[in-house]
């Protein structure tokens, strides 16, 4: 919604643009992989091991994931301390797998408003690991495919409406088959609210996800993401009462380390 008026004002300046059909068609399989195995699975994970936990397993395999990208597709360089920092993230993923079960307890007691939660099944949790995982593929994926979709012209707001599109036609088409129609009219009105202003910094943040792609590097562009984490673990701790276990602090403490060491790599090949 929010880019569609912003297409029609390129199209009064006169803009034509013909973009390349195999980029469009990266983005649509891919808007369509990001949309369904990251946005609707990551949400998920939520549920299951909470946002300290969900958050740096996604931006820990997105990492991991890009770095390869980026090198094999995209040509972009790796230093050793890229592979460093990638060696720490993938350590990272490993020792929080191992905090699921504490977050689960931790996310369920919240939910029920009680500090005992009942006891989950070991493949729910190894789930809600693979889930939030599979997100981090999904986004890295994407991630490339539009840096590749700018390089071959296509334009800002072409490629935001490209990926939006596809989301807005895929989702619906999900949510009308679960929870259906029915369900969807007896959302409550606060409900409606926070996924509208949740809408409205989702659209401002893919905006500038896919701007800086445009800008700089994907390495470059997922290593500034390190704030995520700390924002992330703060957010669970003061706003949803999870709780940081000592296997989880080292897990969040290596991504952000790993983070923080190829951010710096980074920064320094720019300058």
């Amino acid at each position: 919604m929010l880019v569609v008026p912003w297409l029609i004002i390129r199209r009064w300046q006169g803009s034509r643009q013909f973009p390349a059909a195999r980029a469009v068609g990266l983005l649509v399989i891919t808007g369509l992989f990001g949309h369904i195995c990251g946005n609707v699975v990551f949400q998920w994970s939520l549920g299951i091991i909470g946002l300290i936990l969900a958050v740096p397993l996604t931006l820990g395999t997105m990492i991991t994931t890009v770095t390869f990208l980026g090198h094999r597709f995209l040509h972009e360089h790796v230093s050793k301390a890229t592979i460093i920092s990638v060696t720490l993230l993938i350590i990272a993923v490993f020792i929080l797998s191992f905090g699921a079960g504490e977050a689960h307890h931790s996310v369920q007691g919240e939910v029920n408003d009680s500090p005992e939660a009942p006891a989950v099944s070991v493949w729910i949790l190894a789930t809600g690991v693979g889930a939030a995982c599979l997100a981090g593929f999904a986004y890295s994926l994407l991630g490339a495919a539009i840096r590749y979709g700018l390089h071959q012209k296509l334009s800002l707001p072409m490629t935001l409406g490209i990926v939006s599109l596809v989301g807005l036609i895929s989702l619906t088409f999900c949510s009308l088959i679960t929870p259906g129609l029915q369900t969807m009219l007896e959302t409550s009105q606060r409900d409606l609210h926070y996924m509208f202003y949740a809408g409205i910094w989702n659209a401002v943040g893919f905006l500038a996800l896919a701007k800086a792609l445009n800008q700089t590097s994907l390495i470059h562009v997922n290593a500034l993401s390190a704030t995520q984490v700390a924002m992330t673990v703060i957010a669970g701790l003061l706003l949803f009462g999870e709780s940081l276990t000592w296997m989880t602090g080292i897990g969040v403490g290596l991504t952000i380390l790993g983070l923080l060491l190829m951010q710096e790599q980074t920064a320094t090949k720019s300058s």
